[in-house]
């Protein structure tokens, strides 16, 4: 089974990767494990807006101010306005 810990490209050859266990990651967390996934992941809208919304955070030309690590994109306030 996919470890989270100890993931690189070469641990994951032939591993089932649970999609349910990447969403339970923080999303800077996935960001740094990105690289390391399969493409068939990748592809995956739900894992996709659960990626960090880089777009919002703490832009000093936006009125969007985020303390701590930067939101999934699903959980962003300022993407899900857009959104609407």
């Amino acid at each position: 089974m996919f470890n989270v810990n100890n993931s690189n490209k070469e641990n994951l050859v032939g591993q089932p990767i649970d999609l349910q266990l990447l969403l339970k990651l923080p999303a800077y967390r996935l960001h740094m494990k990105w690289d390391t996934l399969p493409e068939n992941l990748k592809t995956s809208p739900e894992l996709q807006s659960h990626l960090p919304c880089f777009e919002h955070y703490n832009r000093p030309d936006r009125e969007v101010h985020i303390d701590g690590p930067p939101p999934s994109k699903s959980k962003c306030r300022a993407c899900k306005r857009s959104n609407q």
